[in-house]
């Protein structure tokens, strides 16, 4: 195998149509409902938790059941791709962050003042042997004399701890690591942080992602991970003293456009203010909030949200609804697997950011969001495992149906445009009503290794109506092939029909990335993909990107840096934005 594809690529995205929700339902309106078959073409997983990280297959009476809801979530995303809708399932509430590793080479103190946070630059001075503060926290004040002695690059400065010496210094604690450099083993240093030069003023913003940067909300835990837990317990109750107006803080950090980055180390990571949501905003696809301004898949499958500027609670009913699929075959169920769960990782900028630029964050100029993110279907493959490598509390067991089960559904419509039914009924079907169309869904569980892959038809299509008292139901006739004329953007039609071909990529090659096709430690290949922080605040190189949706080759090689054994191979985000960017050889590093 000369490389991998990765389990995902991404759909490219347009400005986003938003309407008045009323201009969307205007006479004449049909109501009925669309029985429906789902066959599976691999194994699928729609999970029943029995107990912790232990799930059987959904069933009721015993026999296997897909969610309405999730059928429901399946045909929206599609929908949404189709029709330039928002992306709906994005964290509305702005909780989402991107971060990634930046060099912050200077040291500063943070004040909450009667006026607001401030900024002081600050003189650090290291505790040459790491024996002085061995009895200190983060933020204690300590007197202490300077000296200095000659070091590979420049001088570099060491302080004495002086009880009773006039210079006063803010102790910074470390974690105990040693660093290889040109053979000689290097320890990381505790420090003074000396406050000089005068007040900077500091955004609510740029204190807020500190925090996120120090500790993660939802999980009540630290992000900020050291080896001696103590080092970043204190560290976090010393941010807050500092909140609270009580105490100063040491601060790595940089300072670009006016935007301060902050972090409790040199070479950490550091949270940017583009938050995906400003991205998408700038697309007009961000959720919607209002009914001055609904998009095309909100209007027909219902929106929930929270009003503009917390403006109360903002809905619309769902003009659709999606019953459960029931297999009758109470012989479909197969064995049990173990799989890898894990969380989207959007520090990696190579494969979910677009930029024109070999270095780029996602503050940088020239930065787009990749897309809407699709699974390719793995088209030859049985799965048996994916929990070769993780840890314990990211795997769990799961329950399959096996490929070629039968499942029936029914999806109702009520009062919509003939031209809704029309795109429904192509989100439904991509376009094919044959059982042996290429074109398929992903539904459930486990999409990454290849679960999940269905192929929907339409077996009828009722529409009914009230006409002096009577309940009438007529058969709608309507023409697959006929179907994607539509929609107004026939690339998103093409783009949609490129992810659900279930042949569009061999399946024996999609993996996530991992130095060797045996498999691996995923962040290793990440690792050797970036070219460093060589620059204060500049932003990592990468000598890969995830080739886009219009590549032919989608392969990306184990090793990064050489580029692999593949001439063919795409390094370049190619043309999802109207931006070239194919690279035939590594960056050249400097010197």
């Amino acid at each position: 195998m000369n490389g991998f594809i990765n389990p995902y690529t991404f759909i490219p995205v347009n400005k986003g149509r938003k309407q008045d929700y009323a201009d969307y339902f205007k006479k004449p309106l049909l109501s009925g409902k669309i029985c429906c078959t789902l066959t599976t073409r691999t194994q699928i997983a729609v999970c029943d938790k029995i107990r912790e990280q232990d799930f059987d297959f959904f069933k009721v009476d015993g026999k296997a059941v897909i969610m309405g809801s999730s059928l429901r979530g399946t045909i929206r995303s599609i929908y949404e791709a189709l029709t330039d809708s928002c992306l709906s399932s994005t964290n509305a509430e702005d909780e989402d962050y991107f971060s990634s590793r930046l060099n912050k080479a200077a040291p500063g103190l943070i004040e909450n003042t009667e006026n607001g946070y401030v900024l002081y630059q600050a003189k650090r001075f290291k505790d040459e042997n790491n024996t002085q503060l061995r009895n200190y926290k983060t933020g204690d004040i300590v007197g202490f004399s300077e000296y200095s002695k000659k070091g590979r690059n420049g001088t570099i400065l060491y302080f004495n701890l002086k009880e009773n010496a006039s210079r006063k210094g803010y102790v910074h604690k470390v974690d105990r690591f040693h660093s290889i450099i040109k053979g000689k083993p290097i320890e990381n240093k505790d420090s003074i942080f000396e406050k000089k030069g005068t007040a900077i003023p500091l955004t609510e913003k740029s204190i807020h992602l500190l925090e996120v940067n120090i500790f993660d909300v939802d999980k009540n835990q630290l992000r900020y991970a050291t080896k001696d837990k103590k080092i970043a317990e204190n560290y976090y109750a010393q941010f807050k003293k500092m909140k609270a107006g009580q105490a100063l803080l040491p601060v790595w950090y940089y300072e670009e456009n006016g935007n301060y980055y902050f972090a409790p180390s040199q070479m950490s990571r550091a949270v940017f203010f583009r938050q995906p949501v400003d991205f998408l905003k700038d697309k007009n696809l961000n959720p919607c909030n209002t009914a001055e301004s609904v998009c095309e898949a909100c209007a027909l499958f219902g929106i929930v949200r929270q009003g503009e500027n917390n403006s109360g609670s903002f809905a619309k009913a769902s003009r659709i609804r999606f019953s459960d699929a029931i297999c009758e075959d109470k012989n479909c169920f197969d064995k049990k697997i173990k799989i890898l769960s894990g969380s989207p990782r959007l520090s990696s900028f190579e494969f979910y950011l677009n930029s024109i630029d070999e270095q780029y964050h996602a503050d940088s100029p020239n930065v787009k969001i990749a897309g809407r993110k699709y699974y390719w279907h793995h088209n030859d493959k049985t799965i048996k495992s994916s929990a070769n490598n993780g840890s314990e509390n990211m795997i769990y067991q799961v329950e399959l149906v096996k490929p070629k089960s039968v499942f029936r559904f029914e999806v109702y419509f009520d009062r919509i445009p003939e031209t809704a039914l029309k795109k429904l009924l192509f989100a439904i079907t991509l376009g094919e009503n044959t059982a042996d169309s290429p074109h398929c869904h992903k539904v459930g569980h486990g999409k990454p290794i290849g679960l999940g892959s269905a192929k929907i038809i339409a077996d009828s299509v009722k529409v009914r109506t009230f006409s002096d008292g009577l309940y009438l139901e007529d058969d709608y006739i309507w023409n697959p092939e006929e179907l994607r004329k539509v929609f107004a953007n026939q690339k998103n039609v093409d783009n949609v029909l490129k992810v659900t071909d279930f042949n569009a990529v061999n399946g024996k090659d999609i993996q996530y990335p991992t130095t060797n096709p045996d498999g691996g430690e995923i962040f290793k290949w990440f690792s050797e993909n970036r070219n460093g922080l060589r620059s204060i605040g500049k932003p990592m190189e990468y000598y890969c990107k995830l080739p886009s949706l219009k590549d032919t080759d989608q392969h990306l090689p184990f090793n990064p840096k050489s580029g692999g054994n593949s001439q063919s191979f795409s390094y370049g985000n190619g043309n999802s934005f109207g931006m070239g960017n194919f690279r035939t050889k590594p960056p050249k590093k400097k010197k």
